[in-house]
């Protein structure tokens, strides 16, 4: 399984937030990420902010 910084996610998530790109599917494939990936992390960053996208220790 790919590990993504989370530097990553926050870049994807703010382009996603943006609106410019196009919807999930359209910027999951851009980065060569599952849909499902990417619901994920919009969830954890609806749910708290982009330090919930830290990795869990």
């Amino acid at each position: 399984m790919p590990k993504y910084t989370k530097e990553l996610k926050e870049k994807i998530i703010k382009e996603y937030l943006s609106g410019k790109t196009g919807g999930q599917e359209k910027v999951a494939n851009k980065y060569g990420i599952l849909k499902d990936i990417l619901e994920n992390w919009i969830s954890k960053y609806s749910s708290g902010g982009f330090e919930k996208l830290k990795k869990a220790k």
